[in-house]
C-alpha cells in the first residue's frame, strides 16, 4: 500500500506544470534579458524589430508587454505570455523564446511567425 502511495505521489509531481503565473514573482531568466536586434548595425540605432526583454516586461518599438506567465520548456527555451498595449490597442499574446548555445542569438516564434535576433552589447 505504501509503495502505491509513493508511486501515485511521484506521478502527481511529475505531471505538475512548470508554470509561473501572474504574480509579483514572475521573472524572465537572466540569460534571456537584454536588448535584441535583427542585425548588429541596429544596436547603435534601434530598428522597428528591436526587443528589450526585462525581468517582467517585453518592450518593442511600438508596444510594451507586461508578462503574466512564464513556462520553462527547456534550459534555453521559455514560453512567455504577456498583456500588451500600444498605439491605442490592448491584446494578449504568447510566444516561444529560444536561446542559442552561446546565448547571443534569440529566436522568437508563434504559430504564425519566427524571427531571429542577436544580442546587443550592454551599455
Amino acid at each position: 500500500m505504501m509503495r502505491m502511495r509513493i508511486g501515485l505521489l511521484t506521478l502527481l509531481f511529475a505531471a505538475a506544470p512548470v508554470t509561473v503565473t501572474a504574480q509579483s514573482n514572475v521573472q524572465v531568466p537572466q540569460a534571456f534579458q537584454g536588448r535584441w536586434e535583427e542585425a548588429a548595425q541596429f544596436c547603435q540605432q534601434p530598428s522597428d524589430a528591436t526587443l528589450t526583454i526585462e525581468s517582467d516586461a517585453l518592450r518593442g518599438w511600438e508596444a510594451t508587454g507586461n508578462i503574466t506567465q512564464i513556462e520553462t520548456v527547456g534550459p534555453r527555451e521559455i514560453l512567455i505570455t504577456a498583456s500588451y498595449s500600444g498605439e491605442g490597442e490592448s491584446w494578449e499574446s504568447t510566444a516561444r523564446y529560444q536561446l542559442s548555445g552561446d546565448g547571443q542569438t534569440l529566436i522568437t516564434s508563434t504559430d504564425t511567425y519566427s524571427f531571429k535576433r542577436m544580442r546587443c552589447p550592454e551599455g
